[in-house]
């Protein structure tokens, strides 16, 4: 999802946030997406059970971060 954001913003960095890491951003700021993790890897689910896959939540993320 970073690099996604990324694309759209080249500037964007989750410290602008109060955030270390990518992870923490995504936990703190959107409650409607459960982060799991790994050793090797970060994923992300939606919290509601519904069924998003990457593109559509890339969007959703960058959509709501663009309007703030």
């Amino acid at each position: 999802m970073v690099d996604a954001l990324k694309k759209v913003n080249p500037d964007f960095d989750v410290r602008t946030y109060g955030y270390k890491k990518a992870p923490e951003f995504f936990k703190g700021e959107f409650d409607f997406i459960d982060i799991k993790e790994s050793k090797d890897n970060v994923y992300v689910a939606e919290l509601k059970g519904n069924a998003l896959n990457k593109d559509k939540l890339d969007k959703l993320v960058i959509d709501i971060i663009s309007k703030n």
